[in-house]
């Protein structure tokens, strides 16, 4: 994955599935100076996903390694 900087207000972002509607996975949404951007890191819980995003708004940028941080803790 590409690294992504400057970002801030990340929030997890549901995904549907579009063939049934049933909730699919997380993306992570979030802001730099281009808008509003999404980071598909294909997390299946919740709980993940606020802890990636947080993360995120803590360090300031998204370079992928995000989600196997918050898995080891």
């Amino acid at each position: 994955m590409q690294r992504f900087d400057n970002l801030a207000s990340a929030r997890p972002l549901p995904v549907y599935r579009s063939d049934n509607g049933n909730l699919y996975r997380y993306a992570i949404a979030a802001m730099n100076h281009g808008g509003e951007i999404l980071i598909d890191f294909n997390i299946e819980y919740l709980d993940q996903a606020e802890a990636v995003a947080e993360l995120i708004n803590r360090q300031g940028y998204a370079d992928g390694s995000e989600l196997e941080k918050v898995a080891s803790k």
